[in-house]
Parts: structure tokens; sequence; C-alpha cells
């Protein structure tokens, strides 16, 4: 290889010797074959022998790359083992737990320790495998516990590339054009809400949290404006969202320092989604105690029930809120949308021709009616997408976007010079606005992998396979006596559904709880679901069965004195899922477990509550037989 005139000219400084020498040094640590390694110090025979080796090679180098690909060959051979045959097993290998009390979390903690010398890269993996036993496999039909799609290959790769070259988007001098792939999904998803790509502007972030984060962060810097950037919340404010909006605005409200106690929360409507009336009083209460509003947080899909908020009519009791009382500033709105976003790629859908096919009995109208809702999206101040959710992408997977892309960075930028090594020679530099110095590309390489592996049409045939999923599943529940399906008007994925002993009619005596039941009906009902969601847990873990949850309050009853409803919870998000699985897989499971909790539920709970470990209460803790 000829050398180039720059690199003629540094090396002037060395005498013909020692330039030898520095060359063939430099040619031995890139071919990875160090002649006389014994007479190195014993250091550098360490990082020649075992660290090194245990990189990629930084050079393309046949032999290094092979064995670099060898590994990863090998890792997922060892990893796929613990696949299973059958569909019916939702878990990798073996399901026995490692922690089956909180002593063995200490213990755990405590017998941790650091090798004393390195260890070979392939008998790490190997030493790795173990701890995926028992881990949920979502990409099989029968896990449904959560809104936890499995990943496409295309992104579980652009991921690892991302990680490979450790590519960091903090600024574009760092990753370079693997920016793009954050600039370009931002501005696809812009376009499916509405907004003028070149206007707006956003980020990936951790998670949906990080969504709503920045929402309030935004809401709190446009109402105090800067100074308060610099002396902090001197000023008495809340943010107000839905009453079964996700639990995580307490801890926005808790990490931004407003507190827990000021967020405000709004009832919501026999559709689960926000009471616009009862939003208007919110914000009155909150004005005339002297306190400033910052943001209202507006839902596109709980995760339980999948209330929609009218986005649309919150913007503008927003509006008139601010006339109305002649406020020197205005409320942010931010639109938690990050599992009602996917809708939107009906957008441009013909519903009339319906080219894919779609049921049109009951699955299109339920398509068209959801995607009239969430396309109120775009009257948000910004709007949260989690692609590890309803984008079926893999963790964390999470991008922010505001409508006006100016000022969100005018909101949010800090001065240049807090970081005085960098940016200096970039044009794309969203690290002086986010909250993270540390951001990996991995994010984005992923839903930009992830976009293309669906397309537009490809999220329209999985939205409505899913659908079809959901809509089977409800039927089948709906149709036994004692079992009834609490969200059967709401359109998303999730189903909901309580179960009651035998013999009774559960749609009646639903309808009773809900409207004036007790509190000792209710929580009676709760706990024989909680006790049957118990026994559905040991079924997945010893019997094959499906991965299911429950939740403890997916909305509060409409009696005088409201009380938590509780429900067993369905999430169907593979690909792989569909109605069969449910007939045969799921319903026997449920039916069996109402037969084996009986009436007489509440005498087996006192037996288990005076064990050690309950099952009851912690049906986590049951040891496999060995």
């Amino acid at each position: 290889m000829v050398e180039t005139k720059a690199q003629q000219h540094k090396h002037t400084d060395f005498d013909e010797s020692t330039l030898k020498s520095l060359k063939e040094r430099k040619k031995q640590l890139e071919s990875g074959y160090i002649e006389n390694i014994d007479k190195l110090p014993k250091y550098e025979q360490i990082m020649e022998q075992r660290i090194r080796p245990s990189y990629p090679s930084p050079v393309k180098e046949q032999k290094r790359d092979e064995n670099f690909e060898n590994l990863v060959h090998q890792s997922l051979e060892h990893i796929f083992k613990l696949k299973h045959k059958s569909v019916e097993n939702c878990f990798l290998g073996n399901p026995e737990r490692w922690l089956n009390s909180e002593e063995d979390i200490v213990k755990r903690r405590g017998m941790a320790e650091v090798p004393k010398d390195p260890i070979p890269p392939s008998e790490i993996i190997e030493k790795l495998i173990p701890y995926f036993n028992g881990l949920v496999d979502v990409a099989t039909p029968s896990a449904m516990e959560n809104v936890n799609p499995p990943s496409s290959s295309a992104a579980v790769i652009a991921s690892m590339f991302g990680n490979l070259f450790n590519a960091s988007i903090l600024e574009d001098d760092e990753a370079w054009n693997v920016v793009n792939t954050e600039i370009e999904s931002i501005g696809m998803v812009s376009k499916l809400i509405g907004w003028d790509a070149e206007k707006t502007n956003g980020v990936f972030t951790f998670g949906g949290t990080g969504n709503y984060l920045y929402g309030i962060k935004a809401g709190l810097a446009r109402v105090l404006g800067q100074d308060y950037r610099w002396k902090g919340l001197r000023e008495n404010c809340k943010f107000i969202a839905s009453d079964v909006g996700h639990y995580c605005k307490y801890s926005v409200a808790d990490w931004t320092g407003l507190g827990m106690d000021n967020v405000a929360l709004v009832k919501i409507k026999d559709d689960n989604s926000m009471d616009t009336n009862d939003l208007r009083k919110r914000l009155q209460d909150v004005h005339e105690k002297g306190e400033k509003v910052v943001a209202i947080v507006a839902t596109i899909g709980t995760t339980d029930a999948f209330g929609i908020d009218d986005v649309e009519e919150i913007a503008k009791i927003r509006d008139n809120f601010v006339k109305e009382n002649n406020l020197d500033y205005k409320p942010f709105v931010y639109c938690d949308s990050v599992i009602g976003w996917v809708w939107l790629f009906f957008k441009d859908y013909d519903f009339e021709k319906n080219p894919l096919e779609i049921d049109t009995k009951e699955i299109l109208p339920s398509i068209k009616n959801t995607l009239g809702k969430v396309s109120k999206m775009r009257f948000a101040d910004a709007c949260g997408i989690d692609f590890h959710k309803t984008g079926f992408c893999h963790y964390n997977c999470s991008c922010i976007i505001f409508r006006d892309g100016k000022e969100f960075i005018d909101l949010l930028k800090r001065p240049s010079n807090m970081a005085q090594y960098l940016y200096h020679y970039s044009i794309y530099h969203p690290g002086e606005y986010t909250l993270e110095c540390s951001r990996t590309a991995s994010y984005s390489l992923a839903a930009w992998a992830t976009l293309h592996t669906f397309g537009v049409t490809g999220y329209q045939a999985m939205v409505a396979h899913l659908l079809s999923v959901q809509n089977a599943l409800r039927h089948e529940l709906n149709s036994r006596q004692n079992i009834v399906v609490v969200n059967m008007d709401d359109s998303g994925f999730v189903t909901l559904f309580r179960c009651y002993p035998e013999g009774v009619d559960a749609k009646k005596k639903y309808k009773e709880e809900f409207e004036n039941g007790t509190e000792k009906e209710l929580k009676d009902t709760n706990d024989f679901n909680q006790e049957i969601a118990n026994h559905l847990f040991m079924y997945r873990v010893h019997e094959k069965g499906p991965a299911l949850s429950f939740t403890s309050k997916f909305r509060e009853s409409k009696s005088n004195n409201p009380y938590p409803i509780a429900a067993i919870k369905i999430f169907p998000m593979s690909p792989y899922s569909n109605a069969e699985v449910m007939k045969l897989d799921v319903i026997p499971f449920i039916e069996r477990a109402i037969k084996e909790v009986g009436k007489d539920h509440k005498k087996k709970r006192q037996v288990e509550e005076q064990k050690q470990h309950p099952t009851w209460l912690y049906p986590r803790f049951k040891l496999i037989p060995k």
C-alpha cells in the first residue's frame, strides 16, 4: 500500500530503525500475531492473549472476523436449544426460578464475585445461557401477559450493529450517517400523525416514561419560562391526566420535582376516555387555588382498557381555559400515544374497496372507528411513540415527537459551552437538548429497520390479524355463562375479563357490581379472580399453560363508593397468535382454574396464608419439584 504525503510527513521524527520497528509492531497488532510474546510485560501478554481476542477485529481480517462470526453462530445455537418444539410452552428451557424469596435476592447479590482472570467469550456465553431458563418467549402465541411483542430479525440485527460499533447519537460527529435513522424515523412518524415533517423534531429515548418525562419537562419550561431551568421550581404547579392513564405519571411527577401529589386526576367515561367536563372542572380548580397547569396529558390507548381521549377537544378546552382566565401562559398538551399510534397506518386506507379483505362485519368498522379517534393526535403539542409496544420491536425503542420542532429546542436546549469538548464539528447535535448525555443509536436503528420491515400494508395486516384474534377470543369467553368480558366495546388488542363461580350469571352480576356494587362484593370478586390468576400462573410454569396477567384496577366502579375493578388480562402481540390457540390452549385452562378455585376459595386462601410463603400472596414462590 502506497503511503500518502500526510503519512510520510508524520514519520519524519523517527530514524529508519525505529520507524521500521514501529511499523512491524503495528502490523503485528493488526494481524493479531505478535512474535516473542513471552518477552513482553505480563500485562501486555494478558492484553494480547486474553483481552484482544475477546473483541471483534478493528480491521478487515479474515481469521478474526470469522472467529467473531462463529462465536455469534455458536451462541445462537446454544440459546435456540432452550426453545421448545411445541408452541404450548411459552417459556425458554426449564422454568425453575432461582429467586424464591426476598432472602434469595440478598444471597444472590452477596455471592456474586468478579472473576480473577479473563474468561473466553465462548465460556461466558455458555455460563450465561442458563440465566434465560424460564424467560417468556414473547414470540410464542400463548405468551400474552402484556403489550410486549417479539422483534423482527432486521430490527435485532440493526440494533446489534449499533452495539457492535458502539454508535452514539449524541451528535453526528460521533455517529456520522447513522443519526439519519433517527431523523428519518421521526420524519416518517410525523407524516403519519399529520404534521409537517420538515417542521417537527424529536428524539429517541429510554421508553414511554422517557417520552412522558420530556412532555412534562417541556410543559414546565413553556409555562414557567427559562428562569425556572436555572433556579428550579418556585411556583406551585400541577399537570392533569386521566385517572386510568399510565402509572408513570407519578414517576414523572416525582423525578421532575413536581411531587406526586401534584398530579390532578380526571374522571373517565364509560368508554374509559377522559371525561372532558371533569377536565374543565380540574383546570378551574387548579387555577382558583393560584396554581399553574403546566401540562394536560391525553392518552391514545390506555394499557388495560384501551381508552382513547379526545385530543382535539382537550386542546380546545385548554385554549378556552387560557382565554377565559386571561392567562399569560399556555399549558402543554402531551399525547401519551405509545399504544394507539399504530392505527395511524390506516389513514389512507380505502375502507370502501378494502384491498386487504379485512372482515367487514366487526374488524373493519372497529378499525375505522378507532382511526377517527386516534387521528386527533395531531392536535397535541407532542406525541409519545413506543416501537417496543405496538411498533412490534424490542426494548428499548421509544421516541417523542414535537409538532413545533423549533419550540422543542428553544425550550430544552442548554448552552453549548456546558459540554466544552463536544459539538465542534457536528450539524446535528441533539445532545444539547436531550435528557441523556449517553444515547445509543440502537434505539433508532431498530425503529428504522422495523418501519421498513412492515411498511404501511404490513402494519395494516398486523393490526387486522391481532384484532381478529382478539375478536374470536372475546366471543369465546363471553359465550360462557360465568365469564364476562369487561371491555367488549374497546377496540384494542387487549381483552379483560372477570370470572365467577359456576352457576353465576356473570353478565348480570358484573352489571350489578359495576353500577351499585358494595366494597365487599367487589372485593370478593376481585379476590376470586386473583386466585384464578394465581392458578393460571402455576399452569404456565408446570403444565404448559398460557402466560396471562392480572390487573388489580382496570377502572373504578360507578357506585356511590367507587372501588377498583380487577380483571384478568390477555394481550396477544405475536404474529404467530391465532384464534385456534385461544380456543385450544387458553380457554380450557381458564375453565379449569374456575373449577379448582371453586366457591370455597376463601377457606383455601386462609390455609395458604398460614404458610411462610402462601401461594395466594406470593404465587411465584412455589418451588418446582425436582
